[in-house]
C-alpha cells in the first residue's frame, strides 16, 4: 500500500492544528513522535477518515479514492482506550466483530482461531473480557484490528499502562505484522518505537520536522550527544545553561551527565531514540546559544 499526502491542513475554528503536512507512507512501521497537543491524534484521525481536512490531496495506490468504502475496508485501528463488551468472551467478541466487518460466515471460526493464536489468547478464548488484564485487552484490541487483514494499521498509544512483560509481548506482535502493510505507531513510550519502527516521524507544532529512518536521524544528531563528569558546583551552574538529558551520580563529589551540545565539551557518545526526543522537543534555556558557542566550559 502507498499513501501520498500533499499539503494537508486541519483547523479547529481558527486554530491551525495540522500545517502543510507532506508525507508518503509505504509498507513498514512508522513511529509517530511528538509532545502532547502537537496534532498526532488529529493526524491519525484524518488518516482514518474520521475527520475532514482542508487544502490537501491524498492519493492511495494511485487508484483508490481516499475515505471511500474501498479505502476504509483496508484499515485496522486500535485506539488508545479500546472498549469491549465485558460480558463477552474473547472468542465471542471476535466472532461478533467478524460479522460487523463482513467476514463470510464460513470463514469466521478459522479467522478467530488464527487471531487468538497470533495474540497469544487461545487459552483465554472462553474467558469473560471483564476479567482481562490491561495487556490482554490490548492484545484483544490488536486481534479485532486485524480481522480484515488491513493494509493500513493505526495504533494510538497501544502500550500505555502495560507492564514491561506485556509491552515486550506487544512489540513482538507488531514486528511480526509489519510485512506487507503500513503500520503507524504513536506512543510516548519511545523505547517501544525504538524497537519496532523502521521510520520515525517527528511532529512539532502541527508540522512534520523530520521524517526518516532511525539510523539517519541518529547520525544527524550524533555529534551533539556528549557525556562529561562534573562536580556539584559545576552541575548546579550547568542546570541554568544547557540541556541535560541524564545525570548519574558517581560518588559524593562527581556526576556523569549526558548533554546536548553543538560544541565539543565532552566525550561524544552513541545517540539513542531518547536523545532524538530531547534534541527536538526538550526544553531549552535562553542562555543556551551563548553557552553552545563556547569552545570549553573550564
Amino acid at each position: 500500500m502507498r499513501i501520498e499526502i500533499v499539503n494537508l491542513n486541519k483547523y479547529y475554528g481558527k486554530k491551525h492544528i495540522l500545517k502543510d503536512i507532506n508525507i508518503t507512507l509505504e509498507n513498514g512501521v512508522y513511529g509517530l513522535i511528538g509532545p502532547n497537543g502537537v496534532g498526532k491524534t488529529t493526524f491519525l484521525h484524518v488518516l482514518l477518515s474520521l475527520l475532514n481536512f482542508e487544502n490537501a490531496k491524498i492519493s492511495v495506490d494511485d487508484k483508490i479514492v481516499f475515505a471511500s468504502d474501498d479505502y476504509i475496508r483496508k484499515i485496522g485501528y486500535l485506539p488508545q482506550y479500546p472498549t469491549f463488551y465485558p460480558s463477552f468472551t474473547a472468542y465471542d467478541f471476535l466472532c461478533y466483530m467478524c460479522v460487523l466487518k463482513d467476514i463470510k460466515k464460513e470463514l469466521i471460526n478459522e479467522k478467530v482461531e488464527e487471531l487468538l493464536r497470533l495474540v497469544n489468547l487461545n487459552e483465554e478464548r472462553d474467558t469473560l473480557i471483564k476479567s482481562f488484564s490491561g495487556g490482554m485487552r490490548q492484545r484483544l484490541g490488536i486481534a479485532q484490528a486485524l480481522i480484515n487483514d488491513p493494509e493500513l494499521l493505526v495504533l494510538d498509544e497501544p502500550t500505555a499502562g502495560l507492564d514491561p512483560k506485556e509491552r515486550i509481548r506487544f512489540r513482538n506482535i507488531i514486528s511480526r505484522l509489519s510485512k506487507n502493510r503500513i503500520v503507524i505507531f504513536s506512543s510516548h513510550i519511545i523505547s517501544d518505537i525504538e524497537y519496532i519502527a523502521d521510520k520515525i516521524v517527528l511532529l512539532k507544532d502541527g508540522k512534520i520536522i523530520e521524517e526518516s529512518t532511525q539510523s539517519e536521524i541518529l547520525n544527524k544528531i550524533s555529534e551533539s550527544i556528549q557525556e562529561l563528569v562534573v562536580n556539584q558546583n559545576e552541575l548546579d551552574n550547568l542546570f541554568t545553561k544547557m540541556q541535560i538529558i541524564r545525570i548519574n551520580q558517581i560518588d559524593n563529589q562527581k556526576y556523569k551527565i549526558r548533554v546536548i551540545s553543538n560544541e565539543s565539551i565532552g566525550k561524544q557518545v552513541q545517540a539513542n531514540i531518547e536523545d532524538i526526543y530531547m534534541y527536538y522537543f526538550g526544553d531549552k534555556n535562553e542562555k543556551n546559544d551563548t553557552f553552545w558557542n563556547k569552545k570549553s566550559i573550564w
